[in-house]
């Protein structure tokens, strides 16, 4: 199993970098698509940061997930959610902080209990 894991540990992170880059990607583009119009937008904020949240779980795993993971991940989301500044036809919102935090820590409630049980041996 350990095997298992370390051989697709490339591809764990490779997953979490592509989402990141793509929440980056789609938060700063000036009209992120019509595909994503029918989905109530702080819903979307909280799909989308759970879902990189749940990557970078799925990356370190079965190293352990911890707050510090959230904290940073927390900070780019406010980051990239700043930079919407100046992005013409986007705005800062506030409520979409909340969400993204929201996303963030469903992530970890999934993942801070499996990594705490996930003592592979050898």
């Amino acid at each position: 199993m350990k095997q298992l894991l370390l051989s697709t540990a490339p591809w764990r992170w490779g997953l979490f970098w592509l989402l990141l880059v793509g929440a980056a990607y789609f938060s700063l583009s000036p009209s992120p698509g019509s595909a994503f119009v029918s989905i109530w937008d702080k819903a979307l904020h909280f799909i989308c940061w759970g879902t990189v949240g749940g990557s970078l779980g799925l990356a370190l795993f079965p190293r352990p997930f911890g707050w510090r993971s959230i904290l940073l991940l927390a900070l780019a989301a406010s980051a990239i959610e700043a930079g919407q500044y100046w992005v013409p036809g986007r705005q800062f919102d506030s409520a979409d902080l909340v969400a993204n935090a929201l996303g963030l820590i469903a992530a970890a409630a999934f993942w801070l209990p499996l990594s705490g049980r996930s003592k592979t041996p050898g």
